[in-house]
């Protein structure tokens, strides 16, 4: 009479762990820096930064509500630019780096925006220190170490940091011209004025109104998040997200287990069957 119940009990776990293991996660800890908690070392956490604990780029630097400090910036052709284009419209402000895996997928995704919302946003990129430079320490790193990540020597993305600005305009117009990036690119100084300003983080995006207020703030940046957010503003609603032509994030590398656990449950279940039909039959 117990047989039953017992059958049962493996095949909810099982069914557990196969939920847990095939449920969808970014690139993983130790090949690139965590999506949704990139830690920030201790020697890059300054007077903007969260209370003590655990600091993410959500909490360090310019906050919504904020207004964010018009700072000077290079165009790419090396000639002075503003961070911002103060033309009466609200702008999406994304950061990035070529060495940096992350923004070589999200930025194609965020230039996608240009086109969607045509000349009611402002889609603008933030060329900054790189993130996982070749020969040099990754800012990134406690032990100020250099970590290229596995994607970037698979990619053979492996360049150093820039020593002069002509070396950061060189990156930057390589970014623009590998990621087929169609939207301004500004790029900060050798100071990096902006990447301390927007908090450090090597992909982060603000929504600013046309006042350059801060409207919304990622520490990461997400795109259905990001089109959400501009819906929002603009009075809209929520919309679909568009296809994208940037390689996706990394898939769930557990495929092989899944199919295992799945037979194992299709068994479980059989069993369960078998059981029940000749328990039924002895009834009869």
């Amino acid at each position: 009479m117990h047989r039953y119940p017992r059958l049962l009990v493996p095949l909810l776990v099982v069914m557990s762990i196969g939920a847990l293991v095939g449920s969808p996660r970014t690139a993983s800890a130790g090949e690139d820096i965590q999506l949704d908690s990139g830690k920030l070392p201790a020697d890059l956490v300054g007077p903007n930064a969260a209370p003590p604990g655990k600091p993410t780029f959500q909490d360090v630097g310019v906050q919504p509500g904020q207004v964010l400090g018009d700072l000077g910036t290079r165009t790419i052709a090396g000639g002075d630019d503003t961070l911002l284009p103060h033309n009466g419209r609200p702008t999406l402000l994304v950061s990035g780096s070529y060495t940096c895996p992350i923004s070589r997928v999200t930025c194609p995704q965020a230039d996608e925006l240009r086109q969607r919302f045509g000349d009611r946003v402002n889609v603008r990129f933030v060329y900054v220190i790189e993130a996982h430079p070749k020969g040099d320490p990754s800012p990134y790193s406690k032990t100020h170490e250099e970590d290229v990540t596995t994607r970037n020597v698979r990619e053979n993305v492996l360049y150093p940091q820039p020593r002069s600005l002509d070396d950061r305009l060189a990156l930057a117009t390589m970014f623009r011209d590998k990621l087929a990036i169609t939207s301004d690119i500004v790029v900060d100084t050798m100071a990096n004025d902006a990447w301390f300003e927007l908090g450090r983080g090597p992909n982060t995006a603000l929504l600013l109104d046309p006042d350059d207020r801060v409207v919304a703030r990622f520490g990461w940046y997400k795109h259905q998040a990001a089109i959400d957010a501009i819906d929002r503003y603009l009075g809209v609603g929520s919309a679909p997200v568009m296809p994208s032509d940037g390689a996706p994030l990394e898939a769930p590398s557990h495929t092989l287990l899944i199919v295992v656990l799945c037979v194992l449950a299709a068994g479980l279940a059989m069993r369960i069957a078998l059981y029940l039909r000749d328990r039924s039959a002895r009834t009869d």
